[in-house]
Order: structure tokens, then C-alpha cells, then sequence
């Protein structure tokens, strides 16, 4: 440690993993499209998904996504996934510590982080009563996010629940604020 450091300062100060630094750097500079987030979602969703990656009329190609899964994991993707990663895939907020620092959960939209996992995520849909398609990981990836044919989203790892009823829905959960105290 250097001289004249205060150790207590030190052990308060907020880590940022490597790569992150990029997404809290937007997050402070991002402007939102006020026309368009109000029609869809909260100006704050509009702001963290932008930091995130993501903007308006984003279209990516899912078709790597759609072949590795089928051949390594048996997913099939749906209509609903295809739609839903082609605007949001490789869109997330990284973490950072401590904790109460971390205005939102942490999540990362890339179905490539189940590819190895079709076992768990069949079992999540057997719970739910549906079809899932992995759309990525939340909470430092203890949970993965799932999409049903109808666009609903479910969370789980161990156990299942219902996020949202619609994919708008689940990303403006997602960028909510995990403590009131916390704006954006």
C-alpha cells in the first residue's frame, strides 16, 4: 500500500471489475431519447439499456446463437427469443463492489452462457409449464433468464418464477433500482 493511503478509505472505495469501467463511463454520460422511452419505458430503463449497449432500432444477427444452442444444447429458438436477442443480445450491466454500490442487478442477454446447462434449464420450464430459450444471467450469474413463446420471462436457477409478462416488461425490472434510495 502506499504511503499516506488510509486503509479504511480503501476497503470503502467501489471496485469495478476489468471491462466494466466502459458501461459506468456511459452510464454517466448517456442521454436518453425522451420521445421514444416515454412510448416503451421508464426514462431511467431508456438510460442504463443505453449504457448497456443497446439503442434504437438495434438489430443483431442471432443465427451463431440459434446453431451452437440447437447442436450443443438442444434449444430451440422461438419467434419470441429470436425477436427479443436480435434488439437486446449483448446487452447487460456489469457488477461491481461492494454491493451497495450496485444500483441494479447485474445481467448479461447472451443465451451462449447456457449452453451447457439444457438440463437446468428444461427443469425451469417443466416448473413453469413451458418452453424456455435462455437469454442470459442475472445476479453475478446465479440465475439464468429465460423467454416462453408467448414473450413471457422467467428467472431461476434451482427454482423458477414468472419475471415479466412481456420482455419490456422484464428489462424495465431489470434496470429498477434495487434499493428506492437509488436514482438514476
Amino acid at each position: 500500500m502506499k504511503a499516506g493511503v488510509d486503509p479504511r478509505t480503501v476497503s470503502k472505495a467501489v471496485e469495478v471489475p476489468p471491462g466494466a469501467q466502459a458501461f459506468w463511463r456511459r452510464l454517466e454520460t448517456t442521454e436518453t431519447d425522451d420521445a421514444a422511452a416515454e412510448l416503451r419505458w421508464p426514462l431511467r430503463t431508456d438510460r442504463v439499456l443505453r449504457a448497456g449497449g443497446w439503442f434504437q432500432s438495434r438489430s443483431i444477427p442471432v443465427t451463431t446463437w440459434e446453431s451452437i444452442l440447437r447442436e450443443t444444447g438442444e434449444y430451440e429458438m422461438h419467434d419470441a427469443a429470436r425477436r427479443f436477442l436480435a434488439e437486446f443480445g449483448h446487452v447487460g450491466i456489469p457488477s461491481r463492489t461492494p454491493l451497495d454500490t450496485m444500483p441494479w442487478m447485474d445481467f448479461r442477454l447472451d443465451p451462449l452462457l447456457a449452453m451447457w446447462d439444457a438440463e437446468i434449464l428444461d427443469d425451469l420450464g417443466e416448473q413453469a409449464g413451458v418452453d424456455l430459450y435462455p437469454l442470459g444471467m442475472v445476479d453475478r450469474r446465479n440465475r439464468y433468464l429465460a423467454m416462453a413463446d408467448d414473450g413471457a420471462v422467467y428467472m431461476g436457477m434451482d427454482t423458477v418464477s414468472l419475471w415479466a409478462a412481456t420482455p419490456d416488461e422484464a428489462l424495465e425490472k431489470l434496470t429498477r433500482p434495487v434499493r428506492p434510495e437509488v436514482g438514476c
